[in-house]
């Protein structure tokens, strides 16, 4: 076997600065891989039609090369390469059921996915559909998305119905169901699939309803200092007083983020994140909190996986002595308020990946 550790770099000058041939292109990737290994069976990922050329001495790319005895090695080029960044967006994605690694272009690196959910952990990617709580919108990922995508993985921030961007949409008739079918709308029209699906807060129950309709599609729910609903559990689960939060005027539907709630479960949103989440937090539709879920047997087959927030409210410890109900999953616990993506967003990947890859 050809060993992957001698490297002759190609020349540099087999191509000039903005050229347009989609030929010496070809010609270029395949001559210097050649030359570096040797024989070479594949050559991922395919190059298209005609893109534009240029150098940049930054470029880095990490890809797959199939070798001489079939086995695949993970390398990097860290040589000139034509059409940086374009050339990039053109790289074509196997299809899955051709049974090859994809890609996915994160900053100036490839980085390997491949169909198989088996190899999609640690060192390869994961899609995290990111479902936020009470008062948020897909604003409150701000933090945790890009720290996802620089490790290679996917991730889509829901906002629900009423909240976020999509507060001019609120009304007395947003519930629960149109927050599942939030979610389920944006499952369809991205077309995903094997997905951790993450829910903060009351959007616990939310993905476990979202995972009750879709259970072939989701890899594992994980909850994030949310509400838990109990699996084998045919009545309904997951409706909470509103008047917990404060009470209620008569008449009013939503309830506000308050100075008091976050003294309360976010001691630690402090100075320019408690002024963000202050001005970015719309009123809480009231029938998220009243309005209970019921799940029938298809969300038992889901996989859980659990981060409590020492800090959210909830008793941690008794939650992990059993006395609040089995969890049937792996946990993590982090050392913050109720909301860990605004103020621990790394600590908070760390463990997400962890999880996702057990």
């Amino acid at each position: 076997m050809m060993g992957l550790s001698k490297v002759n770099p190609a020349p540099r000058t087999s191509l000039t600065p903005n050229a347009k041939s989609s030929t010496s292109t070809i010609n270029y990737a395949i001559w210097m891989s050649i030359g570096m290994f040797g024989k070479i069976n594949t050559i991922e990922p395919r190059i298209m039609k005609t893109p534009e050329m240029s150098y940049n001495p930054a470029v880095s790319i990490r890809t797959t090369l199939g070798v001489g005895d079939g086995s695949r090695r993970n390398v990097q080029f860290p040589y000139f390469w034509p059409n940086y960044p374009n050339l990039m967006g053109r790289m074509a994605r196997k299809a899955p059921e051709e049974g090859l690694p994809t890609r996915k272009m994160v900053g100036n690196r490839f980085y390997p996915m491949h169909p198989d959910p088996k190899r999609n952990g640690r060192t390869g990617m994961t899609r995290f559909v990111l479902v936020p709580g009470a008062w948020l919108g897909a604003w409150a990922w701000k933090k945790v998305v890009p720290l996802l995508e620089e490790r290679g993985n996917e991730a889509h921030a829901v906002t629900l119905t009423g909240l976020g961007e999509r507060v001019h949409l609120a009304s007395k008739d947003v519930g629960i169901e149109t927050a599942i079918q939030d979610v389920l709308s944006v499952i369809k029209y991205n077309d995903l699939d094997d997905f951790v699906l993450v829910g903060h807060s009351f959007a616990g129950k939310v993905v476990a309803a979202v995972a009750d309709h879709v259970p072939e599609k989701v890899k594992m729910i994980l909850y994030l200092d949310a509400f838990r609903p109990e699996k084998n559990v045919r009545t309904p689960q997951g409706s909470f007083d509103p008047n917990e939060f404060g009470s209620l005027k008569p008449g009013e539907w939503t309830i506000p983020l308050t100075e008091e709630i976050l003294d309360n479960i976010g001691k630690d949103v402090q100075g320019a994140d408690r002024e963000w989440m202050l001005s970015m937090a719309t009123p809480w539709p009231m029938k998220h909190s009243s309005q209970p879920v019921t799940l029938s047997n298809n969300f038992d087959s889901v996989r859980s996986a659990y981060i409590f927030c020492t800090g959210g409210g909830d008793p941690v410890d008794e939650i992990l002595k059993g006395k609040w109900g089995k969890l049937d999953g792996p946990y993590k616990v982090i050392e913050s308020g109720h909301w860990p993506m605004v103020t621990k967003p790394d600590e908070l990947v760390e463990d997400m990946l962890a999880l996702a890859g057990k």
